[in-house]
């Protein structure tokens, strides 16, 4: 029984997680619908965070990489001065997230 309740939180907040990211840039400006999710990846040998935000920043629902990097390092708890990128190892484990037009 715990453990239904549990995963009803989780799918609440995931749910709060999401409507809110879109909300809060829906007033800013005109963006597409769409509904923000996140992924898990593993870095990869000779990638760097860089490559990481270039693959998933869609400027169309962050306004600069600088919040996009923001938001993924804050996800990931990983520090960020907001002036270099922060070193990542291969083989770490990062969220990060991403928008799609598609329900899933």
């Amino acid at each position: 029984m715990q453990t239904i309740r549990l995963a009803l939180f989780g799918l609440l907040l995931a749910a709060m997680f999401s409507i809110g990211g879109i909300a809060s840039k829906a007033k800013s400006k005109d963006i597409p619908n769409a509904y923000k999710y996140y992924d898990t990846i593993t870095v990869a040998y000779q990638e760097n965070l860089l490559d990481i935000v270039q693959r998933y920043d869609d400027r169309a629902y962050y306004e600069t990489q600088k919040d996009y990097v923001e938001e993924l390092c804050r996800i990931n708890n990983i520090a960020y001065d907001g002036t270099e990128y922060p070193d990542v190892t291969p083989g770490t484990h990062l969220v990060v997230p991403y928008y799609d037009t598609v329900l899933k």
